[in-house]
């Protein structure tokens, strides 16, 4: 009897969505890192190495082209920005038209992802 509660309440929370969203949220540093890894990782670093791009490790509520000695856009040099949660989520949904002229070369992504990665970032300071 007890077994078919605990069936009946996973089978309710899937009905629901609950579960999905518990096991998969868009929120989850677990879900940021896979997702850091896919779009970002080529490009960069995330523990006090770059590539093409500057290292990210460090990067929340951190100036704008606040990396020292990497060659950053004109652009971003006089974006002024810092990079908080808000600010980094609107520069990876659409890049180009967070910092006109950045030269990061992502397209830009989906809200959620967006949220995911940043979450991971704010996980590596």
């Amino acid at each position: 009897m007890k077994h078919l509660r605990i069936l009946a309440a996973i089978a309710a929370m899937v009905s629901t969505g609950v579960l999905a969203r518990a096991e998969a949220g868009p929120t989850r540093p677990v879900t940021g890192q896979a997702l850091f890894q896919a779009h970002c990782a080529a490009c960069h670093g995330a523990d006090g190495s770059g590539a093409a791009g500057p290292d990210l490790h460090g990067v929340v509520n951190r100036p704008a082209a606040g990396v020292p000695d990497f060659a950053y856009s004109a652009a971003l040099r006089r974006s002024g920005k810092i990079w908080t949660p808000r600010e980094l989520q609107a520069f990876l949904i659409r890049p180009q038209a967070a910092v006109p002229g950045t030269r990061m070369a992502y397209p830009g992504g989906t809200a959620a992802d967006a949220a995911a990665i940043v979450v991971y970032l704010g996980t590596l300071n």
